[in-house]
């Protein structure tokens, strides 16, 4: 395989070709993770011939791509994937639909992390396919509340996003750092990795004690699901 790198993308030719060569780099494609759009673009060209693969196509495929004009360097994580905006439009997701009341989240901010995770990965590749990248996500997703819990999950998302730097609803942990006055109070505020843990604990606490310090009764169901869970484990 010869490689050009032009200005506006690379170009990939083959001098030979053998339904041999193409199932040894299909395999090996797939060991990489790449998805089976990516390893047909890579497999289809015939002898004589080329295909150019631009950052948005390759993005497009699933192919993380880093680019640097001049001074300028954009990474992966500056100008995703369609499969790093599904992965985020199911974190999204999973933190709307198992964490709000753990976390007590900014919903806004969820609801426009998904919102906008969404629309990018439509632009991407399309309606249709969008729906079939992010569904495979959905049944991790699941698998993962099943086996781990919905804590844990909400725990390992909300790091997640974090680590990438992208919004997660939470500001501060459970109580007004303004008003920490505890050695114990000011280390908290002081450490964004414990935020989330004192609110997860927090609401915990006072699920059990029979407290709801909230006014919103909209996710009484969601509440009794994730909070009861997580309960009933502290218990044992």
């Amino acid at each position: 395989m010869d490689a050009d790198y032009p200005a506006k993308g690379v170009k990939f030719a083959r001098r030979n070709t053998s339904g041999v060569a193409n199932a040894e780099i299909g395999s090996f494609l797939t060991h990489l993770g790449l998805r089976i759009e990516a390893i047909r673009f890579f497999t289809v060209a015939g002898p004589n011939e080329f295909l150019l693969l631009t950052p948005e196509s390759a993005r497009v495929l699933g192919i993380e791509v880093y680019e640097q004009a001049g001074d300028e360097f954009t990474t992966p994580n500056q100008a995703p994937t369609a499969d790093m905006f599904a992965d985020r439009f199911m974190s999204y997701g999973i933190m709307r639909s198992r964490c709000q009341e753990l976390f007590q989240l900014d919903k806004s901010v969820i609801d426009n992390g998904a919102q906008t995770s969404a629309e990018e990965g439509t632009r991407l590749v399309g309606a249709e396919k969008w729906v079939e990248l992010w569904m495979p996500y959905l049944e991790q997703a699941k698998s993962q509340v099943r086996d781990k819990g919905s804590l844990l999950v909400c725990l390992e998302t909300e790091a997640r996003l974090r680590e990438n730097g992208l919004p997660t609803g939470i500001d501060g942990p459970s109580f007004a750092c303004s008003k920490a006055s505890t050695a114990t109070e000011k280390a908290l505020c002081s450490d964004q990795n414990l935020w989330v843990r004192d609110r997860a604990m927090s609401a915990i606490f006072f699920y059990i004690r029979g407290i709801d310090k909230r006014d919103d009764a909209q996710n009484d169901a969601c509440r009794s699901a994730s909070m009861a869970e997580e309960a009933k484990r502290l218990r044992r």
